[in-house]
């Protein structure tokens, strides 16, 4: 597995990262792609068996995460789940909720630092 995303922890991290960055933006901007079409897409000819198992891995990791959800055409689409936001009931992608949770919870530590600080003064 260190083999498709990289040597290191790190580079690993950063690989995985932006294949589903890459993935969800097309995603995003298609509505729905075909899996042979992302390949095209995606590979780089000069690697094609390092980048067919990048890709298959890191679909694989997207579906089983709920991010992605595949047809039985083997078209891609987000996932999307119904919330009732502000008294009304809202189509948004499992990717768009993690995200903001993400983004929340970054906050929560700057918000937790700067208390911290705070305190001392």
């Amino acid at each position: 597995m260190a083999l498709i995303w990289g040597n290191n922890k790190e580079s690993r991290k950063v690989s995985k990262q932006s294949f589903e960055d890459k993935v969800i933006q097309l995603l995003e901007e298609m509505g729905m792609i075909n899996i042979n079409y992302l390949f095209n897409l995606i590979k780089h000819s000069s690697t094609l068996l390092h980048e067919y198992q990048r890709i298959a891995v890191g679909l694989e990791n997207l579906i089983e995460e709920g991010k992605i959800t595949v047809d039985e055409d083997n078209n891609l689409s987000l996932t999307k789940i119904t919330v009732l936001e502000q008294d009304k009931l809202k189509d948004q992608s499992v990717w768009e909720i993690e995200k903001r949770e993400k983004e929340i919870q970054r906050k929560k530590e700057i918000i937790k630092r700067y208390s911290e600080i705070n305190s001392l003064l």
